[in-house]
């Protein structure tokens, strides 16, 4: 069974945190789970995320890619970034967006 992925940035708590569920049933939601606290918006208003859609990479999957500027108050930060591939995403004459865990909504 496919599992599906969510995360989100919290610009209030300024933390990043996920949630999974089983493709079809959003109900099943975990809760949020915090993966990183303290994370600064440095970069817009797409920060810290940004879709690339299949082909924009040379992939024929949709990507996620996480970028961030790690670091505290005493360690000047370094930047991050992490790229996940939605490997049940799929490029199709009738529906060129994938089809990844349409449960949880469209997104820009």
């Amino acid at each position: 069974m496919t599992t599906c992925t969510q995360w989100r940035y919290d610009t209030v708590g300024n933390t990043v945190a996920s949630r999974s569920w089983p493709d079809g049933n959003l109900s099943a939601a975990t809760s949020w789970n915090v993966q990183l606290n303290n994370v600064a918006n440095d970069g817009g208003a797409n920060y810290p995320f940004q879709f690339i859609a299949p082909g924009g990479n040379g992939s024929a999957l949709e990507e996620l890619t996480l970028s961030l500027d790690a670091g505290n108050t005493r360690v000047k930060g370094e930047a991050i970034s992490s790229t996940f591939v939605a490997r049940n995403s799929a490029v199709t004459t009738t529906n060129p967006g994938g089809a990844v865990c349409p449960a949880a909504g469209s997104r820009p």
